[in-house]
């Protein structure tokens, strides 16, 4: 049984997606000892505050109302060398082998400290600090370091673009935390708003137009809707990217890669088929004397045979009317660049006494 596999080509445009992290701004009411809203602490050492109003830290926001501080410690007091950290869980996963733009406000303030106990010695957490990003898939687990700023030396806000890639695992937890320039300990501070990301850089289709096809009774069709990152979920049930088709129907699949979702519907219709075409749906014309050239078999009960190929411009490059002429990729001397290519197969079918026309179609990569 021969299986006519269709290819959904798509574009994939990138979009800005900030609600991954919740509260990406840091909002909430400014308290000391306590992060904001949808962020917590790893450890019990971990004391992050929600600014400004807090030791000494009169700094206004660089978005929003507040932000939060992160602070080194050095080799004194119940706390020492424990460093803050703090951590939220992403709506959505960043997936791994996947490239993601973030972006992060940050500053360090100079008059940061607090007075010890009920002296009068003022304790001063006035050494720049640097911030690292983790990923994690638990909280708190950090399996991954994901980025790590510079020295933060600089009074004012300042706005740090970078590109993360997950390698590990997909990433269900980021986590911050404030850390020492090199390997002493001291006492120091980063402040942090205004945290977002660019998610989408492989987004579901868009504009793509659902399309009929038709399928011989007893044959099958793969339906293919592959997207990198993607989640599907098809009227059948099935939650994979592509779905076998051995009768008519209409076949409808929604694709999701977590920022956005298409709705595609595919009606395939069965006849009686006679004659039949097999087509490869890449080959390589590269001179390694391997796959080098777009053959066509068909059954001995074809007569009149017609193939065309397209551009993805729609423009026709090729056409033949022998099943037995091969297209190596090339017309006249003028090679055809790599890519996807449409092609368009009209036949006679010769069956005993009964004379039909039939028609198949589909693409094919060039590959060199």
């Amino acid at each position: 049984m021969k299986k006519l596999i269709l290819f959904i080509f798509l574009n994939y445009p990138a979009l800005h997606y900030a609600q991954i992290i919740p509260n990406s701004s840091f909002e909430g009411t400014p308290q000391e000892n306590i992060p904001p809203n949808k962020w917590s602490p790893c450890h019990e050492f971990s004391t992050p505050d929600t600014q400004p109003g807090f030791w000494e830290v009169t700094k206004e926001a660089s978005d929003g109302d507040s932000y939060i501080s992160l602070v080194t410690r050095g080799n004194l007091g119940p706390y020492a060398n424990k460093n803050e950290d703090v951590q939220c869980q992403l709506s959505i996963p960043l997936k791994a082998g996947n490239s993601y733009d973030f972006h992060i406000d940050l500053s360090f303030y100079e008059n940061y400290g607090h007075f010890i106990g009920f002296g009068s010695t003022f304790l001063k957490y006035d050494t720049p600090a640097k911030l690292q990003i983790f990923g994690g898939v638990n909280p708190c687990n950090t399996i991954e370091l994901l980025w790590e700023s510079p020295i933060i030396d600089h009074m004012d806000w300042v706005s740090y673009s970078f590109t993360i890639n997950p390698q590990v695992s997909d990433i269900t937890y980021l986590i911050l935390k404030a850390n020492y320039s090199d390997g002493d300990t001291y006492f120091g501070n980063v402040l942090i708003d205004n945290i977002s990301v660019d998610f989408c850089p492989f987004a579901v289709p868009i504009g793509i137009q659902p399309f009929d096809t038709l399928i011989c009774k007893n044959d099958s069709l793969i339906i293919d809707t592959t997207i990198p990152g993607g989640s599907y979920q098809w009227n059948t049930g099935s939650i994979e990217p592509s779905i076998i088709v051995t009768s008519s129907g209409r076949y409808i699949v929604d694709i999701s890669n977590g920022c956005e979702n298409e709705i595609i519907e595919f009606v395939v219709d069965e006849k009686e088929c006679s004659c039949e075409i097999s087509a490869p749906n890449i080959f390589t014309p590269n001179g390694d004397g391997i796959n080098e050239t777009f053959e066509i078999w068909g059954t001995s009960d074809i007569g009149r045979f017609n193939l065309r190929i397209f551009n993805r411009a729609g423009v026709k490059i090729y056409q033949t009317n022998s099943i037995n002429d091969y297209w190596k990729g090339s017309l006249h001397g003028k090679e055809f660049p790599s890519g996807v290519y449409y092609w368009v197969i009209d036949i006679q079918c010769v069956k005993g006494n009964s004379i039909f026309d039939n028609s198949y179609k589909g693409w094919v990569t060039l590959s060199r």
